[in-house]
């Protein structure tokens, strides 16, 4: 549980990154929706910042202990093959965006870049963690508030996973609320 807690720590360092990145790789739903009807599922609202993505039905919700609430996280969906999908919210409170990318930096993330997915702007970066498992995040910041969100996808280097995170991830689009 503590590797969990430090990996979320440290994944919720990133912020804005931006800078390390010449031009912002595209992401598109269009571009993977016809790929997502092998993994039947819907868009489902996240309730933050009016963002949502595409879940997988073999995807379910795992308990959220108070600790891992008080970390920020706010979803934790695993499938049967223990693929993995993190979610959390917080505020970067009166840090900026340059302890942010020295603290990602020294905590070993790598292949920081920028990323533009359904138009909306991102940072995506890689991290092994602590116990040996490679994941890859997106981050949004939220500049009226200081706050971030951040969705993981574990483990990366699983080719079977490496399909279903694309789709996941060039899902992520704003929704209404009432959805």
């Amino acid at each position: 549980m503590k590797k969990l807690f430090a990996l979320l720590t440290i994944l919720c360092l990133l912020c804005s990154c931006c800078a390390f990145a010449d031009e912002a790789v595209e992401f598109s739903w269009e571009e993977v929706e016809e790929e997502a009807a092998k993994y039947p599922g819907s868009i489902q609202n996240l309730g933050v910042y009016s963002m949502g993505m595409y879940i997988p039905d073999s995807f379910q919700a795992v308990e959220i202990t108070e600790e891992q609430k008080a970390a920020g996280i706010f979803f934790i969906l695993q499938d049967e093959a223990g693929y993995r999908l993190v979610g959390t919210y917080q505020s970067l409170g009166d840090n900026n965006v340059e302890y942010l990318i020295d603290e990602l930096q020294k905590a070993g993330a790598t292949d920081i870049s920028e990323v533009s997915i359904n138009e909306i702007p991102a940072i995506n970066y890689d991290l092994l963690t602590a116990d040996g498992v490679q994941s890859s995040s997106l981050v949004y910041y939220n500049a009226n508030d200081n706050t971030f969100l951040t969705i993981s996808f574990a483990p990366v280097d699983n080719e079977d996973f490496q399909e279903i995170a694309k789709i996941i991830m060039s899902s992520i689009q704003l929704v209404s609320e009432a959805e």
